[in-house]
C-alpha cells in the first residue's frame, strides 16, 4: 500500500512555489508601492526636485530622450550581466539614452532605491525626456529587448 501523508504537504509546497511564479510581478509590485509608502512626504518632495533637476530634459538643456537607470550591485552576477548591455545600450544610443548605475549596496543611495520601490535587483526603470517613469523591468533584460524601448 501505497503511504501518502507525505502527499499534502508536497501537494501544498509545489502549488505555493507555482503560484509564486504566476504571481511574482504583482507581488514585486505591491513590495515595491509598500516600500516608496516608507518615505516621508517631505523626503519624496525632494527627490522629486532633484530627480526632475538632473532627468527632465526639457528644462534642463540636455539633449537625451531618455534615462535609463539600472539599480543592482556590483556582487550580483545577474548585474554584472546588465552591463554588458548597458555598455551596448550606452554605444548605440550616445545621444538618445543617457545610462545610469544606482548601487544598491551604498548608503548613499536609500532614499533614490526607497524612492523607486525597489526590491529586487537588477532592475531597470526608463524614464522620458520629463523624467516621468515609462517603463519597469525586473531582472536580467536582453540588449535587444531593452532596444524596444527606445525606438
Amino acid at each position: 500500500m501505497i503511504n501518502f501523508k507525505w502527499f499534502i504537504p508536497v501537494v501544498l509546497i509545489c502549488s505555493f512555489f507555482i503560484l509564486l511564479l504566476i504571481f511574482r510581478s504583482d507581488l514585486i509590485d505591491i513590495i515595491s508601492r509598500y516600500q516608496q509608502n516608507l518615505l516621508p512626504a517631505n523626503e519624496i518632495e525632494t527627490l522629486e526636485t532633484r530627480l526632475n533637476q538632473v532627468y527632465d530634459y526639457e528644462n534642463n538643456g540636455k539633449s537625451f530622450s531618455y534615462t535609463l537607470i539600472e539599480f543592482g550591485s556590483t556582487k550580483c552576477a545577474a548585474c554584472k550581466n546588465m552591463e554588458l548591455v548597458l555598455e551596448k545600450i550606452r554605444t548605440h544610443f550616445p545621444d538618445k539614452v543617457q545610462v545610469v548605475f544606482i548601487n544598491v549596496t551604498d548608503k548613499s543611495n536609500k532614499e533614490l532605491v526607497t524612492y523607486f520601490g525597489i526590491s529586487i535587483i537588477p532592475a531597470q526603470v526608463i524614464l522620458n525626456r520629463k523624467g516621468n517613469e515609462v517603463f519597469r523591468h525586473t531582472g536580467y533584460i536582453s540588449e535587444t529587448e531593452l532596444e524596444k524601448q527606445f525606438k
